[in-house]
């Protein structure tokens, strides 16, 4: 199964102020991809018809994990450069 697996630093003070980014950056994800999210304490969960994941928040880092179908494989640099792109416009590199 191709994944998706891009990190972040974040520098915020606590996991709260991310959480609020993290879930602005969801909500983004959810439009253009179609993702039904929720969290689960510190970790939000999303998926979709051939995708599903995690964003993990810690003290200092965001985590993108996305595994893609078989169907989804062909475009996944497509996906992976738009979700860096996002994830880009949240937290530092």
């Amino acid at each position: 199964m191709p994944k998706i697996d891009i990190e972040r630093k974040h520098g915020k003070e606590s996991i709260e102020d991310v959480k609020v980014d993290v879930q602005s950056l969801a909500d983004k994800l959810s439009a253009r991809f179609n993702l039904k999210c929720r969290w689960s304490g510190n970790n939000l969960e999303f998926k979709r018809r051939g995708a599903n994941g995690r964003i993990e928040v810690d003290t200092k880092r965001v985590r993108l994990v996305m595994n893609l179908s078989i169907l989804l494989a062909p475009i996944k640099g497509e996906i992976e450069k738009r979700t860096n792109m996002y994830m880009d416009e949240y937290f530092e590199k």
